[in-house]
């Protein structure tokens, strides 16, 4: 399964979320596509913007464990 650990730091390139920087968090910048190396998240496909928003939400208030 997918852990929180897994999530925050499964990236090669480095952290996947840095907690309270939604800008420079990998997984940000693939969902929002400004990621310009690799795939953008998730494959099959922009995410609506509504959701998008929720997980920069989630990361700017620190990315908590819940």
């Amino acid at each position: 399964g997918t852990t929180y650990e897994s999530v925050i730091n499964s990236d090669d390139n480095g952290p996947a979320v840095i907690p309270g920087d939604a800008e420079n968090s990998l997984l940000a910048q693939k969902i929002v596509g400004t990621h310009e190396k690799g795939a953008i998240m998730p494959p099959s496909g922009k995410m609506p913007e509504a959701e998008i928003q929720v997980i920069l939400d989630w990361i700017a208030t620190g990315a908590p464990d819940n």
